[in-house]
């Protein structure tokens, strides 16, 4: 079973403009539906969702998760080959590559527009992609992008992620 809108759905969008695969269907002010075809249980539907209508895959109540606490991809740029996959599985375009292809690095460019679907971690052949929480008041895009011209400029080692300021990590 897969994740499921209940009949308490106000109809208010907030899941089908969010959902990176265009499996919420529904109209502005009536009950939405999931087409499980196109549905990858990520739960981003359940976690946006302000009248909790939505069931997870186990048919309890998908719990709402607020921006600043929801997961976002972290960067193990040690084991990064640069192979953008990732970035190209992102459906909000958060992710950016630095460099060339195979020879750069990838960083989380946009956080705000990070839905948590953990796409890019499933696809990353390298497991160089986590989903961890960030905070969001500290963590900086910007220093995460000089951590990966960092990693370039060092041939592919990474440096220090915690003396760069980016929440991005290095295998020991």
């Amino acid at each position: 079973m897969g994740f499921a809108i209940t009949s308490a759905c106000d109809g208010c969008t907030s899941c089908l403009r969010q959902c990176p695969t265009a499996a919420i269907v529904g109209s502005e002010g009536q009950v939405h539906a999931i087409d499980v075809r196109r549905c990858i249980d990520c739960g981003v539907c359940g976690q946006i969702c302000p009248v909790d209508a939505v069931l997870d895959q186990h048919g309890l109540l998908a719990p709402r998760v607020p921006r600043d606490q929801r997961l976002r991809p972290v960067f193990d740029l040690a084991r990064c080959n640069g192979c953008h996959l990732c970035a190209e599985f992102c459906a909000f375009a958060c992710l950016k590559l630095l460099g060339p292809r195979y020879f750069g690095a990838v960083y989380l460019a946009e956080p705000l527009q990070c839905v948590s679907c953990g796409d890019c971690a499933a696809v990353c052949l390298k497991h160089a992609v986590t989903m961890r929480t960030l905070d969001l008041r500290t963590w900086s895009p910007q220093a995460a992008r000089e951590l990966a011209l960092a990693t370039i400029a060092n041939d592919g080692r990474p440096h220090d992620a915690e003396a760069a300021g980016a929440d991005t990590v290095t295998s020991s």
